[in-house]
């Protein structure tokens, strides 16, 4: 949750997905230690590549820079801070919001605003914390017969 990149995900699903092809030829073979752990860990850093690209949509990130699929639901209307709903920018002097909400993930505008860094430390925070109790929580009721 707290790696939540599309590129980089990219690269370790690939990666991942390529020693899970060559499965059959490593099998047999003498690994040396680092190659033996890739090989051991192939499918959880797969999922981890594939859970880091959702992640990383959801926070509208490619390699750190912002994704820009629908356009922000806000504008900037001049050098001023005042921003106005992408839809009603024809009073510049008013401050409107949004019409409607961001498609999927964060709005870009987040990026360049200067609570941007706060609000995504502290929506991350509470999503891991979320997740990993529930994850505990499964694994609790799991273990019960």
């Amino acid at each position: 949750v707290m790696f939540g990149d599309v590129g980089h995900g990219i690269i370790m699903a690939a990666v991942a997905f390529l020693i899970i092809r060559a499965e059959s030829s490593m099998k047999g073979k003498k690994l040396d230690e680092m190659t033996a752990t890739l090989y051991d860990g192939r499918y959880i850093i797969f999922m981890m590549g594939c859970f880091s690209i959702f992640t990383g949509l959801i926070y509208n990130e490619f390699f750190a820079v912002p994704l820009d699929f629908f356009g922000g639901r806000w504008k900037y209307t001049d050098a001023s801070a005042m921003a106005c709903g992408i839809d009603n920018c024809d009073d510049p002097a008013a401050v409107h919001p949004p019409l409607a909400p961001y498609p999927f993930g964060f709005d870009p505008i987040w990026k360049g605003s200067t609570t941007g860094l706060l609000f995504f430390n502290s929506y991350k925070m509470k999503l891991s914390i979320i997740l990993g109790v529930s994850q505990m929580v499964l694994g609790i009721c799991l273990s019960y017969r």
